[in-house]
C-alpha cells in the first residue's frame, strides 16, 4: 500500500483528523466474547428483533430506528443499545492510532472504544478530549496543544439521559436534534476546509461524508486531499473518488495504520508523537537542579516569550509596514526603527526599584496611542539595562497560571509578565494575582489598557493596580527623533515639502491625534480616512479585497477571524492565503496562531481602520446586508469570538441605524436563524430594531419582547426586561388615556425596580427609572387639581420615589453622566415650572413630615440665593421630625459646607457622623467626612475612610476624580505653594509644608501638556488641593 508522502507529512505533524465510522468497531469484542461491533445494517436487525418482531429489516436503519423509538420509547432504545456496545474493547488498530499525534478524531460512533484506547495507552502525548454536545466547550479543548478533540456526533451512551440529546439514528432525530450540537458539525466543516481527512469504517456513499463534501464543494473550496478506507471498495468507486480528491485504500483501519507506521523510520515516527523537551533559555536561571516542565517548555516555546540577548529575530518586517502601524515581534527594536519614550525609563525605575516583590503597573492610553511599542521597548530595555527576568505574552497568548506560578518558583528571582491589554485577560489576571499574593511570590504583572475602556469595565481590576502611568503626547525630543528616524528610513512622505525647520510643528499638531493617525497623514499628506479608503481600493485582485472586508467586518469589533472561520466565508484554505493573498494582503492584514482558539486568527492593524473599511466599502444598503449574511451563516457558536460577533452584527438599534429597508434586516435576522442564534436572543433584538426604527412597530415589538423573555434563561432577563421597559415607555408616549398612560409606566417601573434590587452593573436601569418618573410628574403637574388633597398623596408618592432612585444612584454609579443629567432635568423643571413648584409647596404646608418633599422643596429653597435661609430652616425642621434620617443629616451637612464650612464646622462634623455608618452604602457621605476629618479633624480616621473608600467596586474615572477642593477664608479655593518633589512622565509628587505627606498631581491638572512638559524636578509650583475616593490629591497645578 502506497501512501503518499503529502499525507504522510500532515499525520506526522498532526494536522490529520481520523473520521471513524461503524466499521471501525466491528472487529471489536467484549471481554467475554459475547458481544462484538455491529455495522449499520447489523445495529438494523438488532433492533427490528428487539423492537419489531423481525419486520422492516429491508428498510434503512433510519427507517427502523424511528419505528422502534416509537414502539418502545428513547429510554428502552437507548437502553438496548447502551447493552450492545458498551462492554467493546479496543482493537490493535486502535491501540496504533495513539502512535500518532492527530488534529482531531470524528466518529459517528456511540460506544467508548476509543475513549478505553487512550485511558490505557502509556504511549500517547496527547489527552483525549470528549466532545458530544455544544456545552462541552470546543474552544477550551483546542486551547491546550495536549488536548485530542475527540468529536462524537452522533451521541455517546455515556450521555443518555439528556432529553435533548438523544442518540442520533434516524433521519428525523439528525434534523430534530442537531441543534443541541450544532457547534459540532460546524467545528467539522471548519476542518474540512484546512486539513486532511482519513474516512474509515464507511461506505463510500454514507450520508456523513456526502454532506460534509457537498457542503465544502457548494463553496468552492480547493480542500485538501482525504483518504477513504474500506475493505470492499471496488475499483470502479476508487477511480470516480481518486477525481473528486480522495486518496482510496483497499484495507481496513488496522492494515492502515500498519503500512503507515512500516512506512515511517521509527525515529521519525517518536519525534512526531511527542513534545520536545529540550534546553530552554530559562535553565540557565534556575539556580537548582530542577528543570521546567515539558508543559512550560512548549508554552515557553509557543506564547511566553523569554526576552533576552540570545533572541532569535526571525520575524523581520520593513520600515514602510512598521510606521504603518505594525509592532510584531521583537526584530523592529533591533532595526531601530522605534523612538524610545520617556515613559520606558520611568517603568524601568519603578518596576525594579519601587522595593515592591509584587504588583500590577497599567499603562494606558488611548487607541493608537503607541501602548504595545512601550511595553515592548520595556521588555527589552529590562533585559539590556537591568539583567532582569521579563516575559513576554505573545499575541494570541493566554495566561497559563500553573506554568506562571512554575516559573517564578524556578527562577526564584523577580520576575516581570508583561501583556497587552488587561481586559481582553481579566478574569485569568485576577485569579493569577491572587495566587502570586498568597503564595508570596517575587513576581510583578506590566499591562495596558485603553482609557475609555478602563473607566467603564475596570473597577474589578483597580483596587489590585500598584501603579498607573498614562501614555501622553510625544515631546519635543521624542518628535524630533520620530523625524530622524522617518529621514532615515526615506519615509518622509509630504513632510519633505516642508521646510525641516517647520517639521516639527507641523508633526506635533498632527500628534494631537493618535500616533498612528499621524503617521498616516504626516507621511501621505491626506486625511487618514482617505488614506484607508484608498488603500483599501487599490488592493487586487478581487478576492484579496473581498477577504480584507470580510476580516475587518468583524474586527472593527476587535473580534480576531479564526482561520476555519474565513475559510468557510471565502472558500480559501490558509494554505491558500498564504501562497496567493499574503503578498496583497501584507501591508494591511496579520495572522497569528492564538492559543485561546487552536487556530490561526487574522486581524486588521487596527479596529479603528477596520471600521473606516466597513462604512465605506459598500455602494448600497444591499451590499451590505449581504455581506453581514455571509458572516452571520457561518459562525461557530463553540467559540467566544463568534459568538460575540453575533451578539456585534445583530444588534437591533445598529441595525435600525444601519437599514432604512427593513427587507434588509429581515435578511439579517433570518440568516442568524439558521444560524442557530439562540431564540431569546434573536427574539430580543428584533425588539430593539422595531423600538428603535423609524418605520417601527412598537406593539410588534412587544410580542417580540414578550416571547424572548418567555424562553430566555434567568441570567439574560434583565437585559430583556430593560428592553420590555423601554417598550412600555413607548407605548405610553403614544396612549392618549392618562389612566393607560400611568398603567404602562407603572409597568416599566415595576421591570426596573426588580433589576435595581440585584445591585446593577450599570446605570441603565435608574436612568430610565428616572426618565419614567419625571414624565409621570410632568403628567400630574400638568393635570391635578392643587386643591385636592388627596391627590396630593400621589405626589407625595412620585417625589419619594424620584429621590431615593437618585440616592440609589449616587451610592452605585457617582458622577454617572446620565444621571446627573437627569438630576439637572429634574432640577430645572422645578425652576421653569412655577405649578410644579407651587404644587410641592402645598404638599408641604400640608404634611410637613414627608422627609423626601421636604428635602426637594429645601433643596429647591437653597440654591436661590434670596431663599437660602428658607431652605435652611425646612432642613433643621425635617431633622426634628425626622432624627435618625440619614438623608436629612446629610443635606444639612452639605447646606452648611456650601455656605461657610469653617463658620460651621461642629454642626457639619455632627452631621455628617449621623449621614452614614462605616462601610454603608452612602459613599457620598463617607467621602464628605473623610474630607472633613482631615481638614478639621482626626486625620487617621480620614485615611482610615479613604482606604475602606478606595476599595468600593467604583469605576476608575469616578474613584480618581478630584473634587471638594480646600477653600479659604472667603470661600474660594485656597492657592498652596510647593515643589515638584519627584516628577514622572503622566504625574508628580509634590512636597508642601501644609500637608504631611507628598500631593499626587496628574497631568490633568494642568491646562496644557506643554505645561506639563515644562516641569521639573525641585522647581516651585503652586495649586489648589482637592480629594478623590482615596484622599488628598491636587486639582489644578501652575508653575510660579
Amino acid at each position: 500500500m502506497k501512501i503518499s508522502s503529502f499525507i504522510k507529512s500532515e499525520i506526522l505533524h498532526g494536522n490529520a483528523i481520523l473520521f471513524l465510522g461503524a466499521g471501525a468497531s466491528i472487529p471489536s469484542f467484549s471481554k467475554d466474547g459475547i458481544k462484538k461491533g455491529l455495522s449499520g445494517n447489523q445495529l438494523r436487525d438488532a433492533l427490528s428483533d428487539q423492537f419489531l418482531g423481525g419486520a422492516s429489516k429491508s428498510k434503512s436503519l433510519s427507517h427502523v430506528s424511528s419505528l422502534a423509538f416509537n414502539q418502545a420509547g428513547t429510554s428502552n432504545v437507548h437502553d438496548f443499545i447502551f447493552n450492545l456496545v458498551d462492554e467493546l474493547e479496543p482493537t490493535k488498530a486502535h491501540e496504533l492510532i495513539t502512535k500518532f499525534r492527530w488534529k482531531a478524531i470524528i466518529t459517528t460512533n456511540y460506544d467508548r472504544v476509543v475513549e478505553k484506547t487512550y485511558e490505557r495507552s502509556s504511549e500517547t502525548q496527547q489527552k483525549l478530549k470528549r466532545v458530544i454536545s455544544n456545552s462541552d466547550s470546543i474552544q477550551k479543548i483546542v486551547s491546550d496543544p495536549q488536548n485530542l478533540p475527540y468529536l462524537k456526533i452522533h451521541g455517546c451512551v455515556t450521555r443518555l439521559n439528556d432529553p435533548h440529546l438523544p442518540l442520533i439514528l434516524s433521519g428525523e432525530n439528525y434534523y430534530k436534534f442537531r441543534d443541541n450540537r450544532d457547534s459540532l458539525f460546524n467545528q467539522l466543516k471548519e476542518w474540512a476546509v484546512n486539513y486532511p481527512i482519513i474516512f474509515c469504517g464507511y461506505s463510500i456513499a454514507d450520508e456523513n461524508i456526502r454532506d460534509l463534501i457537498m457542503d465544502v464543494e457548494d463553496n468552492n473550496i480547493n480542500r485538501p486531499m482525504y483518504i477513504f478506507i474500506d475493505p470492499f471498495i471496488e475499483d470502479v468507486e476508487i477511480q470516480y473518488w481518486s477525481n473528486r480528491r480522495f486518496e482510496c485504500h483497499k484495507t481496513d483501519l488496522e492494515g492502515f495504520m500498519t503500512s503507515l507506521i512500516e512506512s515511517i523510520p521509527n525515529k521519525v515516527l517518536t519525534l512526531s508523537s511527542a513534545f520536545s523537551e529540550g534546553n530552554s533559555s530559562i535553565t540557565k536561571l534556575i539556580p537548582s537542579h530542577e528543570r521546567p516542565s515539558i508543559a512550560l517548555v512548549e508554552y515557553l516555546k509557543e506564547k511566553l516569550i523569554h526576552i533576552n540577548q540570545d533572541i532569535n529575530f526571525s520575524d523581520t518586517i520593513s520600515a514602510e509596514r512598521f510606521y504603518k502601524g505594525y509592532s510584531e515581534g521583537f526584530s523592529w527594536i533591533k532595526s531601530s526603527y522605534d523612538v524610545y519614550r520617556n515613559i520606558t525609563d520611568i517603568l524601568l525605575e519603578d518596576i525594579f526599584n519601587d522595593g515592591k516583590k509584587n504588583g500590577i503597573y497599567l499603562l494606558s492610553g488611548y487607541a493608537g496611542s503607541g501602548k504595545t511599542i512601550i511595553l515592548k521597548q520595556f521588555s527589552w530595555n529590562a533585559c539590556l539595562k537591568r539583567n532582569g527576568n521579563v516575559f513576554y505574552l505573545d499575541e494570541g497568548g493566554i495566561i497559563e497560571i500553573d506554568e506562571i506560578i512554575e516559573l517564578a518558583k524556578l527562577i526564584n528571582e523577580q520576575i516581570v509578565i508583561v501583556i497587552d491589554d488587561i481586559l481582553d485577560h481579566k478574569d485569568e489576571i485576577i485569579d493569577l494575582y491572587k495566587t502570586i499574593l498568597n503564595l508570596d511570590l517575587n513576581l510583578k504583572i506590566l499591562t495596558t489598557t485603553r482609557v475609555n475602556e478602563w473607566n467603564i469595565a475596570g473597577n474589578n481590576l483597580e483596587p489590585l493596580v500598584s501603579s498607573q502611568y498614562d501614555v501622553l503626547d510625544m515631546d519635543d525630543n521624542e518628535v524630533n527623533g520620530l523625524l530622524d528616524k522617518l529621514t532615515k528610513n526615506n519615509l518622509l512622505g509630504v513632510l519633505k515639502e516642508i521646510e525641516p525647520a517647520e517639521r516639527i510643528h507641523y508633526l506635533k499638531s498632527k500628534l494631537r491625534n493618535q500616533l498612528l493617525v499621524a503617521l498616516h497623514e504626516v507621511t501621505e499628506g491626506k486625511s487618514f480616512e482617505q488614506i484607508i479608503i484608498d488603500e483599501y481600493n487599490n488592493i487586487s485582485p478581487r478576492q484579496a479585497k473581498d477577504l480584507y472586508l470580510d476580516i475587518c467586518t468583524l474586527n472593527r469589533f476587535r473580534i480576531k477571524i479564526r482561520a476555519g472561520l474565513l475559510s468557510r466565508i471565502s472558500g480559501i484554505t490558509f494554505y491558500d492565503f498564504k501562497e496567493s493573498f499574503y503578498k496583497p494582503l501584507e501591508l494591511v492584514v496579520r495572522s497569528f496562531i492564538d492559543r485561546k482558539y487552536g487556530d490561526y486568527v487574522y486581524v486588521s492593524r487596527h479596529d479603528r481602520i477596520a471600521e473606516i473599511v466597513f462604512n465605506n466599502a459598500f455602494e448600497s444598503p444591499d451590499e451590505k446586508s449581504y455581506q453581514l449574511v455571509k458572516i452571520i451563516r457561518y459562525l461557530n457558536s463553540g467559540y467566544d469570538t463568534d459568538r460575540q460577533a453575533i451578539e456585534y452584527l445583530i444588534k437591533g438599534r445598529l441595525l435600525a441605524d444601519s437599514f432604512a429597508d427593513k427587507k434588509l434586516a429581515v435578511n439579517i435576522f433570518k440568516a442568524a436563524e439558521e444560524a442557530k442564534v439562540p431564540r431569546h436572543f434573536l427574539l430580543h433584538q428584533q425588539a430593539v430594531y422595531e423600538l428603535h426604527h423609524q418605520g417601527g412597530d412598537i406593539n410588534y415589538a412587544l410580542k417580540l419582547i414578550e416571547e424572548s423573555e418567555s424562553c430566555a434563561p434567568k441570567h439574560v432577563l434583565k437585559s430583556i426586561q430593560h428592553t420590555k421597559a423601554n417598550v412600555y415607555r413607548r407605548l405610553a408616549h403614544l396612549e392618549t388615556e392618562l389612566a393607560e398612560k400611568t398603567a404602562l409606566r407603572d409597568k416599566a417601573i415595576a421591570l426596573l425596580s426588580q433589576a435595581i434590587t440585584k445591585r446593577p452593573k450599570d446605570s441603565m436601569a435608574h436612568s430610565l427609572k428616572a426618565k419614567l418618573l419625571l414624565e409621570e410628574l410632568k403628567d400630574f403637574v400638568e393635570t391635578v387639581d392643587i386643591e385636592d388633597q388627596s391627590k396630593l398623596r400621589v405626589l407625595d408618592s412620585l417625589t419619594k420615589d424620584i429621590e431615593l432612585n437618585f440616592k440609589s444612584a449616587r451610592e452605585l454609579f457617582p458622577d454617572d453622566a446620565d444621571m446627573l443629567n437627569n438630576e439637572a432635568e429634574f432640577s430645572k423643571f422645578m425652576q421653569d415650572m412655577p405649578r410644579a413648584l407651587s404644587i410641592l409647596e402645598k404638599a408641604y404646608k400640608t404634611n410637613k413630615t414627608n422627609l423626601f418633599i421636604s428635602l426637594r422643596l429645601a433643596r429647591h429653597y437653597f440654591y436661590q440665593q434670596d431663599q437660602r435661609e428658607e431652605g435652611l430652616k425646612i432642613v433643621r425642621t425635617t431633622i426634628l421630625a425626622h432624627p435618625t434620617s440619614k438623608e436629612a443629616h446629610f443635606e444639612l451637612a452639605k447646606m452648611l459646607i456650601d455656605i461657610n464650612e469653617l463658620s460651621y464646622r461642629e454642626e457639619i462634623s455632627r452631621a455628617l457622623k449621623r449621614s452614614y455608618t462605616f462601610g454603608d452604602s452612602n459613599i457620598e457621605a463617607q467621602f464628605k467626612d473623610a474630607r472633613f476629618e482631615f481638614l478639621h479633624g482626626d486625620k487617621t480616621k480620614s485615611l482610615r475612610i479613604f482606604n475602606s473608600l478606595a476599595k468600593y467596586n467604583l469605576l476608575p474615572s469616578s474613584k480618581n476624580k478630584v473634587r471638594d477642593r480646600i477653600l479659604d477664608s472667603h470661600n474660594t479655593p485656597k492657592i498652596f505653594y510647593g515643589k515638584i518633589e519627584r516628577l514622572h512622565d503622566s504625574f508628580a509628587f509634590i512636597n508642601c509644608l501644609d500637608f504631611p505627606d507628598n500631593i499626587y498631581a496628574h497631568v490633568t491638572s494642568m491646562s496644557s501638556y506643554e505645561d506639563w512638559q515644562s516641569l521639573k524636578n525641585n522647581i516651585s509650583v503652586k495649586f489648589t488641593v482637592g480629594f478623590n475616593y482615596k484622599g488628598v490629591a491636587i486639582h489644578s497645578l501652575w508653575i510660579i
